[in-house]
């Protein structure tokens, strides 16, 4: 593939793949740390490792079993001093790292919290709580007990709380409640939490969020309230902000959400607060873990790029555990898959995908589990006769001269034009809430012509055109797939003002911006519109009736055979015609009779695959001896020639002023021409244009020209 010359908005860098040293593969190597190396009898320690060019990787010693080529994993509790091997294979032979870890017979150990009970886990409001507790420390240190009787206070200290103790208390306000208990040595400390509901006829309870649950920035809280009285207020608080939660009718409970922006990760209590018209509260007490999700960055590839065969992939994570994030790159389709510890930076191999397009999903999850997602689309093409010519952020729909009509996201809601020429980009305002449907847009001399669907019940369907910087919303079209456009004419379906059952021709002259209705077409039916104006469409006899010059002729004249889907080149028309027994022919009106271009057949022919035309050429198929369809053109002098002879069908995309044919057969694409030389352009991914006198086909956000021979 070669880069074009042509002004851009972005040049686009294709990756080019690189075979491996005439040495042979690369030899994988590996990596294996501990942090902490020293730690007390019973503790644990963490074990990170990275790889390169290896395919597997196997754990011995202190642990055992498969690994992922990178990673992060906690030890079991050791007693001894143990040694960690890791050995990763791969094409070019294997490695191994070792790491140790000591053990300090002095080093602390943790306390415990070997029981926390409550004497009852229900009481009524007023009624006493016994809280018995059992701690223990291997090194006999002296413990200091904290009993939170509630769960966001008041907190009940004990400065030498022995192995166990006791402790009465008697709640001053119904609800639910989390009570706690932390036992700490003054270094390391150990907690145990507990469930209790002290009842009454006013209370709450909150379903949203779980106890325990982990939680983002702003985790939503939904509580219901039960009381004799009137309720003034219910507030969710976290440390020192709060919100006022709001009463839905419909689902009779309280929701809001709450901001845990800015505090510690970790646990954080949800106190939700209910106060009636006396003043009277009631509480329900949710502890939480707050923690962010990992952020991720992807450097590399950048989304739509366009590569031979590898492609670079760069990506890193952040978290707010210290412990970091691993990340996980796969495609789709192939299953590839990398993985890293905090970053990536490789290159991936995707020759095995030439022609398609392949998704390559970014995951990185934190030491919780919450994960973060990215995804880039990357498009493998190969050809040498396509270079690269404009790149733009989007998708592009349609080309004309020197302007490119781009879709801006993936929710359809943002079209530009974008000026190759000028440098210059052009937004076309879509109404609040409505989306491009992608295959009724077009550039047009003045602007684009559309049709969108909005929101609200049903098909919300309109068709809008943005002339010269003014958008005019001009009719309700039938369905999708009923706008056709050429030179300064648009024709399309309608059913606006009539009766849903009337179908309504309408051609609108885009210089102009005047309206005709030029007949009666069937539903569902395509129709064809030429740059002159001239309109051919099935009418509702079956026949073909083609509109020019204010007139309206019916072109056919048949009574047990009926006629669909015709192109026009604004003097003669071609169409499908159908007989009785289900058969299909493809047919030629030159202006004066019928011309039989491929005879009744049991195998339909698909409109726009099968037909077209041109002033000067037809493009058909017929039936070849494997029931398969060869490529056969038909000229102004009258004569037809078969140009394709492949073994399996071909499809023809577009039909050129000047008898090119651009076709695809067996996922590859073609350009072909009067004389019958082809020239193999491609695969079958992408949009083809003809601009001038030029070939283009479009990848995504990617415009390719087409070299000719002398290019």
């Amino acid at each position: 593939m070669r880069f074009g010359t042509i002004s851009v908005l972005v040049i686009a860098t294709l990756v080019a793949g690189c075979g491996g040293s005439s040495d042979g593969a690369p030899a994988p190597t590996v990596s294996l740390a501990v942090e902490p190396d020293a730690i007390g009898p019973g503790q644990t320690t963490t074990l990170t490792w990275t790889s390169n060019n290896a395919t597997s990787c196997m754990a011995s010693g202190g642990w055992s079993g498969n690994k992922t080529l990178s990673g992060t994993e906690r030890t079991e509790a050791l007693l001894e001093a143990t040694e960690f091997e890791l050995t990763c294979s791969g094409a070019g032979g294997q490695a191994s790292s070792n790491a140790t870890v000591s053990i300090d017979a002095d080093a602390n150990f943790r306390p415990q919290v070997d029981k926390l009970e409550l004497s009852a886990e229900t009481v009524d409001l007023g009624q006493a709580v016994t809280f018995d507790w059992v701690v223990s420390d291997r090194d006999g240190d002296i413990l200091r007990c904290v009993l939170d009787v509630t769960g966001f206070g008041p907190e009940i200290v004990f400065e030498d709380c022995g192995v166990e103790g006791s402790f009465e208390y008697t709640h001053e306000s119904a609800g639910f409640f989390s009570p706690k208990l932390v036992v700490s040595d003054g270094a390391k400390s150990d907690d145990r939490r507990r469930s209790l509901w002290v009842r009454s006829d006013f209370w709450v309870s909150v379903s949203q969020p779980q106890d325990e649950t982990i939680v983002g920035p702003a985790p939503r809280v939904v509580a219901t309230v039960q009381s004799p009285l009137e309720v003034t207020s219910v507030l969710a608080r976290v440390a020192d902000r709060e919100t006022e939660l709001v009463y839905s009718v419909l689902e009779d409970y309280f929701e809001g959400n709450v901001s845990m922006e800015g505090l510690e990760r970790g646990e954080q209590v949800i106190v939700v607060v209910a106060q009636d018209v006396t003043g009277e509260q009631s509480w329900s007490v949710s502890p939480v873990l707050f923690d962010q999700r990992p952020e991720l960055t992807v450097t590399s590839p950048q989304n739509d790029t366009l590569v031979t065969s590898t492609v670079r992939i760069a990506t890193s994570c952040t978290d707010d555990d210290p412990v970091g994030c691993d990340i996980v790159v796969q495609t789709d389709p192939g299953g590839l898959e990398v993985t890293g510890s905090n970053s990536i930076d490789t290159e991936l191999d995707l020759s095995a995908f030439d022609g398609r397009t392949v998704d390559i999903r970014f995951r990185a999850t934190d030491s919780v589990h919450r994960s973060t997602f990215d995804l880039r689309e990357v498009h493998v093409e190969t050809s040498d006769v396509l270079s690269l010519a404009a790149a733009v952020d989007g998708t592009i729909l349609d080309v004309q001269d020197n302007r490119l009509l781009v879709r801006k996201t993936v929710d359809d809601d943002e079209l530009e034009i974008f000026d190759t020429t000028a440098m210059t980009t052009e937004s076309v305002p879509l109404p609040e809430g409505w989306r491009v449907i992608h295959g009724d847009v077009f550039l047009t001399p003045y602007g684009t012509i559309f049709i969108a669907e909005g929101p609200g019940p049903g098909h919300n369907r309109r068709v809008y055109d943005w002339n010269q910087g003014l958008l005019e919303d001009l009719d309700e079209p039938v369905s999708d797939n009923v706008l056709a456009v050429a030179g300064d004419f648009a024709v399309w379906a309608s059913r606006s003002d009539v009766s849903a059952s009337i179908v309504r021709q309408i051609r609108r002259d885009l210089g102009s911006r005047s309206q005709v209705v030029v007949g009666e077409p069937v539903l569902g039916n395509n129709r064809a519109v030429a740059a002159n104006g001239a309109v051919a469409y099935r009418n509702n006899d079956g026949q073909i009736a083609f509109f020019i010059d204010g007139a309206t002729q019916i072109l056919t004249n048949d009574v047990d055979l009926d006629n669909h889907d015709p192109f026009t080149d604004g003097a003669r028309v071609v169409y499908k015609k159908a007989n009785a027994d289900s058969e299909y022919a493809i047919v030629l009106h030159d202006g004066v009779g019928e011309v039989v271009l491929r005879d009744f057949q049991q195998q339909q022919p698909s409109w726009y695959r099968d037909y077209r035309i041109v002033p000067g050429w037809v493009a058909y198929t017929d039936i070849g001896n494997l029931a398969q369809t060869h490529l056969w053109m038909y000229d102004g002098a009258g004569e037809r020639r078969q140009l394709t002879f492949f073994g399996e069908s071909v499809e023809i995309e577009v039909l050129a002023e000047n008898g090119e044919v651009m076709l695809l057969n067996a996922g590859r694409r073609y350009l072909v021409r009067p004389d019958g030389t082809m020239t193999e352009v491609g695969s079958e991914q992408g949009v083809v244009h003809r601009v001038g006198n030029r070939w283009y086909v479009s990848i995504g956000g990617n415009l390719l020209e087409v070299l000719s021979d002398s290019d």
